[in-house]
């Protein structure tokens, strides 16, 4: 991940979260707005509606970090006094509310009365936040072991699903995690990272694949890592030593190994050691290397990948840089089907999209077919950008 001193001020807003409690963030600080905008058939933008935006649109409230959206539409975020809120769909409990289901909510509502919330994400049909003490909480749809409670799934079973937050074993070191597709991969403060859920097709990176291969409580990976993007059928990681890799379903070249071959075990994108954020969807995948420049790869429907190729055109099945900007500082990739949405912030805190739009995901106050090259979203304040499957979109903005 880039230092302070490459992002010039612009911050992931969990890392920020992080410095914050720390008293480092370099004067930053004051409250941020949370804006969302895109697909809301269940009401996970957060305004108490089920339309949907083509324009960013405000979430009441003063906020830290959140994450949007996944098959299962819904969305988490923090408040800045450390509460944590969800909304949307919530047919298996993933908005861990411990209330009956199905009861979507289209506006935030708290999570439990706890103060000590940092970190969000959501998976499919569960939720991963962290405390400020390093322990891990998980809620939601627990398929083939995806909530790391040592609770295995079998096919054919009844699916165990936790409607409020229930703690992943008593570890007190947890550091970054992304959810995918029935799986969770984190990090630990020591760099470790580890996996658990479904391991098919090489999910979890533990040279294991099939559907019999699930793993219910978290298992180390090897390495020494940094960062990890966990798409719907691959993982993206960065290791500490500045070098990319992945693994898991390799369909149109998502991997960026120059093949169409399945991982089970992470393989390095390159030789290059300057990556600095990553970002991994369904089918595609993004990261910005520490020069400031933007690098895609995988399906390029609808112009995903930014290239200004017509569209939709065929797949890239290495890293491909975005125009010759060196200005870059964070990504954000969603995936809906057959669609595909991409969205990256500059140095400047602006903030740019490119992909389909037929729902205004792109937040240019239209519905298009898309756009092939990057274009801004309006405003010069955004500190924060999160997407996620089903063109829900969720950014951050300074006050």
């Amino acid at each position: 991940m880039a230092t302070p001193a490459q992002r010039t001020n612009t911050w992931i807003l969990d890392e920020w979260y992080a410095q914050a409690v720390a008293g480092t963030t370099g004067g930053y600080g004051g409250a941020v707005e949370l804006w969302t905008w895109g697909r809301n058939d269940q009401g996970y933008l957060g305004d108490n509606s089920r339309t949907n935006r083509s324009s960013p649109i405000q979430v009441t409230g003063t906020w830290t970090s959140g994450k949007a959206a996944g098959n299962y539409p819904s969305a988490v975020a923090i408040k800045s006094d450390g509460t944590l809120w969800t909304w949307g769909d919530n047919d298996l409990g993933n908005l861990g509310h411990n209330a009956p289901q199905p009861s979507d909510l289209s506006s935030p509502v708290q999570v439990g009365t706890e103060t000590t919330w940092n970190n969000v994400t959501v998976g499919n049909a569960f939720m991963f936040s962290k405390k400020t003490d390093g322990t891990l909480w998980c809620w939601g749809s627990n398929q083939n072991g995806a909530l790391g409670l040592n609770q295995p799934y079998s096919p054919g079973a009844s699916t165990i699903a936790l409607s409020s937050p229930t703690q992943v074993g008593t570890d007190t070191t947890w550091n970054k995690f992304d959810a995918g597709f029935r799986r969770t991969h984190a990090i630990k403060t020591d760099g470790t990272l580890w996996s658990w859920g479904y391991a098919n097709f090489g999910y979890l990176g533990q040279n294991l694949s099939g559907p019999a291969a699930q793993r219910s409580s978290p298992v180390q990976v090897p390495g020494t890592w940094s960062e990890v993007a966990d798409g719907q059928y691959h993982v993206l990681g960065l290791k500490t030593n500045g070098t990319l890799w992945a693994w898991g379903f390799r369909s149109m070249g998502a991997l960026g190994i120059n093949n169409q071959v399945d991982r089970s075990s992470p393989v390095q994108v390159g030789t290059d050691t300057t990556w600095s954020t990553i970002a991994s969807a369904s089918y595609c995948s993004a990261a910005i290397k520490t020069d400031g420049t933007l690098w895609t790869w995988g399906r390029n429907n609808y112009g995903a990948l930014g290239h200004n190729t017509a569209v939709p055109v065929g797949n890239v099945s290495s890293p491909m840089q975005v125009g010759t900007d060196t200005t870059w500082s964070a990504i954000a990739l969603a995936e809906d089907g057959a669609t595909n949405n991409s969205y990256a912030l500059k140095t400047d805190n602006t903030l740019w999209a490119w992909g389909y739009n037929d729902l205004g995901n792109l937040g240019q106050n239209q519905a298009t077919p898309g756009y092939s090259s990057p274009v801004q979203i309006p405003g010069t304040s955004w500190t924060s950008i999160r997407a996620e499957a089903r063109g829900g979109i969720m950014a951050i903005k300074s006050m």
